[in-house]
């Protein structure tokens, strides 16, 4: 089998090495120290890439070294807390005088370390060496630290922003929409992308492009147009307050998006039992099927409570709501597999259809349609 040329080559996840750091400690009147055999000197620790590091030198040999040797450890004695982790992989060098060790990588937890025999007594303290200056002994660890590859710098995203300050700016705008007093530049093509039926307003309205928005918030709308320019919902406390007549003004204008986002919304903040008949009702015609089956599920849970409401007498004149709920208080379905659309959520079957990239909105029968025409089941 032929070779085929490699043109390119990453490698993904990989940690690096960071620079090459050193620290150093200088004994003075080494040979004069009196340390036995098994005896650590104690030397003050130092910081190197942010952790702490401490010197463990045993001028006559450690324990697990020959008496002749003279033996030096890395020690880490604390890591950067910013680090996060209980040990680094550590790649150094020890140098003790002209004397130089190195030790391959390998992980290092704290409060433990690594090292060895460097040199033998009789060879450091010889004068011909030159290992020993003036009487002073300086040893010298070089560190590198394995490190996670920090990602690579990106410009911000800007889209969002430019397209909000296009709305804000009106440059370039070619319609004027007035709500409640308060003209509106806006741009036809963005609109006929974003919001049809705004759009189609456009095309009928009069001959010099203002156009009067009734009964619609000035607040309400500039939050419909910064959703068609850039998506943005209005944060939390004001998306809750306003979310009713959000869903109501993206309905009326084909802003699908707005309108999910907006019946998530009140699905979130809870159905009182009271209520839940004029949910049902109101999420019913505008084909919001999560609202409905939330509505649905609370009348279930407590139908006294919705039949004592005001708006019950509006229910019972619809033969297939009412047809609804009794299937729900009445009929226990469950969800048999994954292909058992039918007895499905809504929640999933929105899903299902966001994965196969179609459209979730719509009434529940019109979902399960939908899925079913694309991957068959029940």
């Amino acid at each position: 089998m032929a070779t085929m040329p490699i043109v390119g080559e990453a490698h993904e996840g990989e940690p690096y090495l960071s620079e090459k750091q050193t620290i150093k400690w200088v004994v003075h009147d080494f040979e004069s120290l009196e340390h036995g055999f098994g005896q650590e000197l104690e030397c003050s620790p130092l910081r190197c890439h942010g952790h702490l590091w401490r010197l463990r030198l045993y001028p006559r040999g450690g324990e697990n070294a020959l008496e002749s040797w003279v033996s030096a450890y890395l020690s880490l004695e604390e890591i950067d807390k910013k680090n996060n982790r209980d040990e680094l992989k550590v790649k150094f060098s020890i140098r003790v005088g002209e004397k130089e060790e190195h030790y391959e990588p390998e992980p290092l937890p704290e409060m433990e370390m690594s090292g060895g025999n460097i040199i033998q007594r009789p060879e450091l303290i010889d004068p011909s060496n030159n290992h020993i200056v003036n009487g002073n002994l300086t040893v010298q660890i070089t560190i590198q630290i394995y490190m996670d590859r920090p990602s690579p710098w990106t410009p911000k995203k800007r889209l969002n922003k430019d397209m909000l300050n296009l709305l804000e700016s009106g440059d370039q705008s070619d319609v004027t929409f007035i709500a409640d007093e308060e003209k509106f530049l806006v741009h036809k093509l963005i609109l006929s992308t974003r919001a049809p039926v705004l759009a189609e307003l456009v095309e009928n309205g009069s001959a010099n492009n203002e156009i009067r928005i009734k009964d619609v918030d000035k607040t309400v709308f500039r939050a419909l147009l910064r959703y068609v320019y850039a998506e943005e919902v209005p944060p939390p406390r004001k998306f809750k307050k306003l979310a009713k007549q959000l869903l109501e003004a993206a309905d009326r204008f084909g802003c699908v998006g707005l309108k999910l986002h907006a019946e998530v919304e009140l699905v979130n903040a809870g159905i009182d039992s009271s209520e839940a008949a004029n949910v049902l009702l109101d999420a019913d015609a505008r084909s919001c099927a999560l609202l409905k089956e939330e509505a649905l599920s609370v009348i279930a849970a407590n139908p006294n409570a919705a039949m004592s409401s005001p708006s019950w007498a509006g229910l019972v004149k619809s033969a297939s709501l009412m047809d609804e709920v009794m299937k729900v208080i009445f009929a226990k379905t469950h969800c048999a597999d994954e292909t058992d659309y039918d007895n499905m959520d809504v929640k999933t079957l929105r899903h299902r259809l966001d994965e196969a990239d179609m459209s979730v909105d719509g009434t529940r029968d019109m979902l399960v349609k939908r899925l079913k025409t694309t991957h068959g089941g029940k």
